[in-house]
């Protein structure tokens, strides 16, 4: 029994996940000048320390999320790398026995 990896696959996967760790790292930033803004703008005490806090909350969770993200797609990354190395190898390896 042959494992075929489909390392195309897993790059595709790879590059979308960085794409959706970038942009939640763009909506943690805007979410954290959005609550900037409100808490600039003044008013009601609670208002502004609910601004400030709902931006430092979702800011800090979309940034941490983005982290995660990204990290994985290195994962998915680096695995299909070494899954593009074992098929050369077993492809040498077939080669040499023929």
């Amino acid at each position: 029994m042959t494992l075929r990896v489909d390392t195309e696959a897993i790059d595709a996967a790879a590059a979308s996940l960085g794409t959706i760790a970038v942009t939640l790292a763009d909506r943690a930033d805007d979410t954290a000048q959005h609550s900037g803004a409100a808490a600039a703008a003044g008013g009601h005490a609670h208002v502004v320390t609910g601004a400030t806090d709902f931006g430092d909350y979702w800011g800090a969770g979309l940034g941490a999320l983005a982290i995660a993200l990204g990290e994985l797609a290195t994962q998915f990354g680096d695995a299909a790398a070494a899954y593009a190395e074992e098929d050369r190898v077993l492809a040498s390896g077939a080669r040499d026995l023929l």
